[in-house]
């Protein structure tokens, strides 16, 4: 399949996967998209957008639906819940906990200042919650996926990020980091 091909399948599968997701159908247009990612959901003055990647024309059809309803599952927000409750937060932050003891302690028995190390602890706050918020918003959409579409959709997608992990450079390495593997994705299902 050519890539004007799978750009006009995309509109229509786009179409019906928007009307099941209960959101607004977004133009889909060709453009470029990350490191083993084959369609994007971005905004584009104001409105949200689907682009399609070179690599898109390449996938088997179930990959394609899988690929268009990862990204539309996340158009409502409101359906994918990726805020972090009260238990997340502070389950998150004690994980914090033991670095801060550490540096007060440290400060208190060698009686220097580790004003230096305030800004690590800082950072490793940051890093939990930006890891509890990429996992619950990773899960929630597995699940709406799952949900709208069935089973297997998402477990075509789970299957080629097994087979084909995507490469990770940059910043795009943090985020692949902090995002929960195919297996504990698939497993989080049952």
């Amino acid at each position: 399949m050519d890539l004007n091909e799978a750009l006009d399948e995309a509109r229509s599968r786009a179409e019906d996967l928007s009307r099941r997701f209960g959101v607004a159908t977004p133009p889909v247009e060709e453009g470029e998209t990350f490191p083993g990612a084959h369609v994007l959901l971005v905004r584009r003055d104001g409105e949200l957008c689907l682009v399609i990647g070179p690599g898109y024309a390449d996938l088997p059809e179930l990959e394609r639906d899988a690929a268009l309803a990862w990204v539309l599952a996340q158009a409502d927000p409101a359906k994918v819940r990726s805020r972090l409750g009260v238990r997340e937060t502070l389950t998150a932050l004690a994980a914090v906990i033991p670095l801060g003891l550490v540096v007060g302690l440290a400060e208190r028995f060698f009686e220097v200042s580790l004003l230096a190390s305030y800004p690590l602890v800082g950072v490793t706050a940051f890093g939990a919650l930006l890891t509890a918020s990429i996992r619950k918003q990773t899960f929630a959409t597995d699940r709406r996926v799952a949900e709208v579409c069935g089973r297997a959709t998402l477990d075509a997608a789970l299957t080629r990020m097994r087979r084909e992990p995507p490469p990770v450079r940059g910043l795009y390495r943090l985020v692949a980091a902090l995002t929960p593997s195919p297996k504990a994705r698939a497993a989080r299902l049952g």
